[in-house]
């Protein structure tokens, strides 16, 4: 997965609750849905926190890849900054 994303421009890192997804987005304008989870309502409120908590630091976050669970070191590593766009 690290070595796909590698020579992608990562954007962002989006919860979508109600749809039980996070999409990732590269650019301006393009995103690709990253992964599914089952919306419960445990998992679209931590989704919804998750946003919240984002957006209360300026839209900071990370996306970590390890190759296995029991991996001790990232196998890649992307510090992330979703922000709104320029007026023009």
């Amino acid at each position: 997965v690290a070595a796909r994303h590698a020579g992608l421009e990562i954007s962002g890192v989006q919860a979508e609750p109600t749809k039980g997804s996070c999409v990732l987005q590269h650019g301006a304008n393009l995103g690709y849905r990253y992964c599914n989870f089952e919306p419960t309502e445990a998992a679209v409120e931590e989704a919804r926190a998750w946003e919240q908590s984002k957006a209360q630091v300026g839209g900071l976050h990370f996306l970590a890849i390890m190759e296995s669970p029991e991996a001790e070191q990232c196998a890649g590593f992307w510090l992330l900054r979703t922000r709104r766009p320029p007026a023009v």
